[in-house]
């Protein structure tokens, strides 16, 4: 769960788009907002459930900053992850910070010295079809009595504006942009890869999201089943 939890904040990106001193978000805004998602296996079965809320919305030199919480709970209804993202506006562009998004994985190694750098993931306004994405990456190097003992990386990678699509789900019927994206994973030797591709609702958020094998083939899926 913890996997599914960071490759749907980091690479999805999950959500779109309202405006603050000229930047377009792809993140809901209004604190208190909740937006609850149905997850689901390859198979098309329900696996879980995804909900995510807006704790705080602070205004800022630059423009905005967004704090917010999502948790997921397994099928049989047991909270099983939760984990806090921030999003910001800067220059005109909303940025995801990539390094929130290691924090659940960095617990364990609390005490320790860990250093980390990030690139964080920007979100520009006015998307287009066609248009390619700037990456996003973290890495964080761990470190004990000055002896590295591994390296966590993420990086969201090949990010494109592939269509504009409406999309219905239980929540409605929305008008979609398309992004697609790799989200490739490191910690020490092994090594994760997912290809995806979410589908983001101006001033609402993400409306559904796919990830898929290396061969193409569909391995998980999450849409939007309630907005309050």
């Amino acid at each position: 769960m913890k996997k599914l939890l960071f490759v749907v904040a980091v690479a999805s990106l999950i959500i779109p788009v309202a405006k603050s001193q000229d930047c377009t978000s792809y993140f809901p805004q209004e604190k208190g907002k909740k937006l609850t998602y149905q997850m689901y296996d390859k198979k098309g079965k329900p696996s879980g459930k995804m909900y995510y809320e807006v704790l705080d919305n602070q205004k800022t030199k630059d423009g905005l900053k967004i704090t917010t919480q999502q948790w997921v709970e397994s099928a049989d209804g047991e909270v099983v992850d939760t984990l806090l993202l921030n999003y910001y506006c800067k220059q005109g562009e909303f940025y995801i910070d990539m390094k929130a998004s290691l924090a659940n994985m960095l617990e364990k190694y609390q005490g320790m010295d860990i250093k980390v750098s990030s690139k964080d993931l920007a979100m520009p306004p006015h998307l287009k079809v066609g248009d390619q994405l700037p990456d996003g990456e973290v890495t964080a190097q761990i470190l004990n009595n000055g002896v590295k003992l591994v390296t966590i990386t993420a990086t969201v990678s090949n990010r494109k504006v592939a269509a504009k699509e409406n999309i219905t789900t239980p929540a409605g019927t929305f008008k979609c942009v398309k992004i697609t994206f790799d989200n490739d994973g490191k910690i020490g030797f092994i090594k994760t890869h997912v290809k995806g591709a979410t589908w983001y609702a101006e001033g609402i958020g993400t409306i559904r999201s796919e990830d898929y094998n290396k061969k193409g083939k569909l391995e998980s899926s999450t849409e939007l089943v309630e907005l309050k």
